[in-house]
């Protein structure tokens, strides 16, 4: 009796495939909310570097810039971030020049939520050799903005997501920074 019970609880098989998903399903839905939150993640990344991107193609495009149009340029941010916030969205623009030595310093460096640089501040460690040749001028164009996953925040916390890009002037040797006048260029 005991011996024909044990055969038929070894042959049934009725719950196996119940058994076998619920040790799979914690596995797929964990997969499934990573792939979301790197694909979100990427997706706010691509963000940071087209705005870092526009934000300095922007101004090398120009001979002289005011501050005006560099607060415009800082204005970007909030529709280049778009839906995120760009409340905590650091930009930096400063124009560097490289003098006959090879040796890069400030210009004039603008910020909106971060330190601008001061001028005549070294700038040999940001800039790298590649890009210093003597006697011309770099614009250098930073973002910085913090992403908080919405789901894996526990684990990884805000994830500084940071972006650096280096431009030549193109319609002059180097770009001026003006007051809204037009006046007092630098």
């Amino acid at each position: 009796m005991i011996k024909h019970i044990v055969k038929r609880f070894t042959r049934n098989d009725d719950g196996a495939a119940a058994v076998e998903f619920s040790f799979i399903l914690p596995i797929m839905v964990m997969l499934w909310l990573g792939g979301v939150e790197i694909t979100h993640g990427l997706g706010v990344d691509r963000k940071v570097i087209n705005l870092t991107s526009s934000v300095g193609d922007i101004a090398s495009r120009s001979k002289r810039i005011n501050e005006s149009q560099i607060t415009a340029l800082f204005d970007l941010s909030e529709a280049a971030m778009f839906p995120q916030s760009n409340a905590d969205t650091d930009v930096i623009l400063s124009a560097v020049s490289i003098d006959e030595l090879g040796n890069a310093s400030v210009t004039w460096s603008r910020a909106r939520g971060a330190t601008a640089y001061t001028a005549g501040q070294p700038m040999n460690a940001k800039l790298p050799a590649v890009y210093r040749v003597p006697n011309s001028q770099m614009i250098i164009a930073e973002v910085t903005h913090p992403h908080r996953p919405a789901v894996g925040y526990r684990l990884t916390g805000t994830v500084q997501l940071e972006e650096t890009m280096f431009f030549s002037p193109r319609l002059s040797t180097n770009v001026k920074l003006c007051d809204n006048n037009w006046s007092n260029c630098i």
